[in-house]
């Protein structure tokens, strides 16, 4: 075969197109800071880039999780460390009552106290965090899980424990029921005090 001049400019021309296309696409990459634009371009690097785009949208989950649990697990220590305040005002208040030398309106101002206590206590098992979740009422969570009776309070949340994953294979609990912290601890909480 006899090779034309004609033949040797057309590859020519073959070869700088090439050329040019090579120049253009690694000038592309260099701008945009990706190896390739298009899963045409590079099929196995394409679903390697996925896979990873999936592990990282997952990782970023578990940390957004993570957040939340710690920020629900702050709340709810707050809330109990407030209340084991309130119960050694009460604890001081029934010393305090069980004094013989304590008058009458000693006593009526002690049982006013004991109220106040109450009504905080009240208040801080319907502790709601930053989303107006009740943070003591399990998977009810819309559901304010402790109202007032005459004999005490009443219990509407459920027996649930919310738990978020953070992690392949690993949950944490971020919260505990009212039920279990409150009424399971001995039966319901009451003060009454005599003649009040």
């Amino acid at each position: 075969m006899r090779v034309t001049q004609n033949m040797e400019q057309a590859q020519f021309l073959t070869a700088l197109n090439q050329l040019e296309s090579s120049i253009s696409t690694t000038q592309n990459g260099i701008s945009t800071g990706l190896a390739f634009t298009t899963a045409s371009e590079n099929p196995v690097g394409a679903g390697l880039v996925a896979g990873y785009n999936q592990v990282l949208a997952q990782s970023q989950q578990y940390t957004s999780n993570g957040n939340s649990a710690t920020d629900s697990l702050n709340i709810e220590d707050s809330a109990l460390t407030q209340l084991q305040n309130q119960l050694q005002s009460l604890r001081d208040l029934a010393l305090e009552a069980n004094n013989a030398t304590e008058s009458p309106s000693d006593l009526s101002a002690i049982a006013t106290q004991v109220q106040q206590i109450q009504g905080s206590i009240l208040s801080l098992a319907n502790t709601q965090d930053g989303e107006g979740n009740y943070i003591f009422a399990g998977y009810s969570t819309q559901t304010q899980p402790f109202a007032q009776t005459a004999t005490g309070a009443t219990y509407s949340g459920d027996q649930g424990q919310r738990q978020v994953q953070i992690g392949a294979g690993q949950t944490v609990v971020v919260g505990d029921n009212g039920d279990l912290l409150f009424n399971s601890i001995g039966g319901p909480f009451r003060a009454t005090i005599a003649g009040k």
